[in-house]
């Protein structure tokens, strides 16, 4: 990795939140001082409480408070409170061409706040699904809702899906324009009455009893592919929480939970369901792709 990297990789990966529920651990990307993070739709559960945790150690209850589906966009509320975040509209990539160096930031197979770097392989690359920034920098289940950012540590794109099937390094990313639009509109209908932001303190009531540890540990256990093991001592107590590699069964590389026939029109190409990552075989029968971290 090139060493101009070094400083973006710095302050942004801070700024690069791991977001965990029951049944799905991805990345985000905090835009505000008031913990708000912009993230995929299908790396957040539709209810229940989730966990962020930050490079500096911070962790906070959190919620999913809107959503798009469609654009597989969504914002999340935490309980933290900081004056470093990333300004989505003073820090919004502008001319980036194929070829143009570019840098991932997520929490790949459970492995929290991983950087890789590649290139832009088509700025506008057009999809079934719409169009997306095209790019080969490595991107994994865990890496949905982080950022692509440029040489200056602007943003590129959110990192959504990929293609799998007899493929590599083919990946997309939700361009960074359609990101502030979204962002842009939930502002909107939040100053409208439309949309309401949780308080500390009702983030803290409502998570009670929405998700325990071992949930949580449960799931990024299942992401990284480690097995649970769970057995008695001599006295007869419950020994669990003790896990190993889950031995290798098939060469396809990243499992999925389901598996479906899928419409890819610009308002479907979205998982279904709670699984922890979504592989689809699209309608012409041939293309398939990957949520990039369902998680």
């Amino acid at each position: 990795m090139s060493a101009h990297w070094k400083p973006i990789i710095h302050e942004c990966r801070n700024h690069v939140p791991v977001i965990e529920g029951v049944h799905h651990l991805g990345a985000g990307l905090l835009v505000s001082s008031d913990g708000l993070i912009v993230t995929n739709a299908h790396v957040v559960d539709d209810n229940g409480m989730l966990l962020v945790s930050l490079h500096d150690g911070t962790r906070a209850k959190a919620v999913m408070i809107h959503r798009h589906e469609g654009a597989d966009l969504a914002v999340v509320r935490a309980a933290i409170h900081t004056t470093q975040y990333f300004s989505l509209e003073d820090r919004l990539a502008h001319g980036y061409d194929a070829g143009d160096d570019v840098l991932a930031i997520g929490h790949p197979r459970g492995l929290h706040f991983t950087p890789t770097t590649g290139i832009v392989s088509d700025p506008s690359r057009d999809t079934a699904g719409g169009l997306f920034v095209q790019h080969d920098v490595a991107i994994n289940p865990g890496n949905s809702g982080g950022p692509l950012l440029d040489a200056q540590g602007n943003l590129v794109g959110i990192n959504t899906w990929q293609i799998l099937k007899d493929s590599q390094g083919l990946n997309f990313a939700i361009p960074g324009v359609q990101v502030l639009e979204y962002f842009l509109e939930f502002a909107r209908l939040h100053r409208a009455g439309r949309v309401a932001i949780p308080s500390d303190e009702q983030l803290a009531e409502s998570g009670e009893q929405s998700l325990s540890p071992p949930e949580l540990f449960e799931a990024a256990a299942e992401l990284a592919e480690l097995e649970i093991r769970r057995y008695e001592d001599a006295a007869g107590h419950d020994c669990g929480g003790l896990y190993r590699p889950v031995p290798e069964t098939g060469s396809t590389p990243v499992s999925a939970s389901t598996s479906t026939s899928l419409d890819t029109s610009p308002t479907s190409l979205q998982p279904t369901g709670a699984t922890r990552s979504c592989s689809c075989n699209c309608s012409d029968g041939r293309t398939r792709w990957h949520y990039a971290g369902s998680g």
